[in-house]
């Protein structure tokens, strides 16, 4: 069996995620307490998981503000009840898909207010939280 840190490396790497959000796991995952190899499989999934939606949700917020030319320091605010996240959760369909999160995210990271996913966030929100694709 491989030491819990190794393992940890091993798995990130194999997830394929770029080298600042595979470092931001690997700090969160340092952070994590009750790491054993019983459920580093189950845990550090889910924490692949949730950085990439927290990423995704702060590109989204980014290309908002950017469209909108929103001051610096303050957010777009989106109109109604809508929210960042029920956008998010729009875009990524609550999916437990990594590859798919990823998927989005270089979008968002290559292609800013031009991706595809900023595209159907912004229609989502034009249409007032019901633009279906």
């Amino acid at each position: 069996m491989l030491p819990i840190e190794e393992y940890a490396v091993n798995f990130l790497l194999a997830t394929g995620l770029s080298m600042s959000l595979a470092l931001l796991v690997a700090f969160r995952a340092g952070r994590m307490r009750g790491l054993n190899p019983e459920n580093i499989d189950e845990k550090l999934g889910d924490l692949v998981y949730d950085s990439l939606k927290a990423e995704i949700r702060g590109e989204l917020q980014n290309c908002f503000n950017q469209y909108h030319n929103v001051p610096a320091g303050t957010n777009y605010e989106f109109p109604g009840r809508l929210s960042l996240n029920a956008v998010t959760t729009y875009l990524h369909g609550d999916l437990d898909a990594v590859d798919h999160l990823k998927a989005l995210y270089q979008d968002l990271l290559n292609h800013g207010i031009q991706s595809e996913c900023f595209l159907r966030a912004l229609e989502f929100v034009t249409n007032g939280g019901g633009g279906m694709f």
